[in-house]
């Protein structure tokens, strides 16, 4: 699928398209683009790698390196933070986002980079070159990021001397993107749902806005009715596999049934699974109830990770699930 990609380096008139391609990837979050201008023109050790995918010549996806300094015991030592990278929805799920990185990874390789740091989800980077770093005896920038997403893809001119904590540039810190700040959705979802927009409308935004806030990889909002289960609004790399099915098939027929949560911490040994993402590995069904009681709906939210949902998480989905009752009660608009 990404033959007829081309992996290229960014020039500035790729800027505004790579500004949108961030804000359409990170769910019309504007904070991603602010980032990426701000990081190309700040003062650092070493020149931005910053690379675009393109697709009959148009930008689709994004990847931007810069440095920062590991503090070591010997010395400080020049290396590169992986932020942002985005690959347009309608692209994604093609392996667009894998050749930006392993094109970043060789090009810093070259340049003599010991090391490329990230914060990201383990399930995904892990497969695409980066280990847990604190493993190598790398201390992270701040204890806001939990030690799994904390990692390092370690290059050729990487020697075991090289360990301490990274010290991120000034620019990250500046526009408050170090770690996890936990951002309450429920403010958001009450202005959505109170909009008056088409349902499809409401549940698209509703969608975006718990994926926004809780890092799902996918979130879907779906109806249930006259047997059928049918997805109103989504948010995620791809559309939904099975826009409609019936109530009877995968884990939401348990949720609708018994109307409790159904979840699967390991998806591809749960014959429960009804096949939606391709890189899923967990997933998460809550029915959605109306002002009686009867269940007329469902969120689904998935992880591209094993293990993704505990208690914690599991009440949040829960909490906001029981303000879309109203949503998914109405007739469609």
């Amino acid at each position: 699928m990404t033959d007829a990609v081309a992996i290229r380096a960014e020039i500035p008139g790729d800027h505004d398209r790579v500004r949108e391609v961030h804000t359409r990837a990170f769910a019309g979050d504007p904070r991603v683009s602010r980032l990426a201008d701000a990081l190309r023109s700040a003062p650092a050790p070493l020149p931005p790698l910053s690379l675009v995918a393109t697709l009959d010549d148009r930008v689709v996806g994004h990847v931007l390196l810069t440095a920062s300094r590991l503090d070591a015991p010997q010395r400080l030592v020049d290396v590169l933070v992986l932020s942002p990278i985005g690959v347009d929805p309608d692209h994604q799920g093609r392996g667009i986002g894998s050749r930006l990185i392993a094109d970043a990874l060789a090009a810093a390789d070259r340049n003599g980079v010991p090391l490329v740091f990230l914060e990201g989800d383990p399930g995904y980077y892990g497969r695409r070159g980066f280990e847990t770093a604190s493993a190598y005896g790398f201390g992270a920038p701040s204890a806001r990021i939990p030690d799994v997403a904390f990692q390092v893809a370690r290059l050729s001119g990487y020697e075991p001397w090289m360990t301490g904590t990274l010290v991120y540039s000034e620019t990250f810190w500046a526009l408050d993107c170090v770690g996890l700040r936990p951002a309450d959705p429920a403010p958001a979802l009450a202005e959505v749902l109170a909009s008056g927009q088409p349902r499809s409308a409401r549940a698209k935004a509703v969608a975006d806005a718990i994926r926004r806030s809780t890092r799902a990889r996918w979130v879907g909002v779906y109806t249930v009715a006259d047997g059928m289960v049918r997805n109103e609004g989504w948010s995620g790399p791809g559309a939904p596999a099975y826009p409609t099915f019936p109530v009877t098939q995968g884990l939401t027929a348990h949720a609708v049934r018994t109307g409790s949560v159904a979840m699967s911490n390991d998806v591809g040994r749960d014959p429960r699974y009804l096949a939606n993402q391709d890189d899923s590995g967990s997933e998460l069904i809550v029915p959605v109830r109306d002002g009686s009681g009867r269940v007329v709906g469902t969120l689904d939210v998935e992880s591209d990770r094993t293990g993704a949902f505990g208690g914690a998480e599991i009440a949040e989905y829960e909490r906001l699930a029981r303000m879309l009752g109203p949503l998914l009660a109405d007739r469609p608009q």
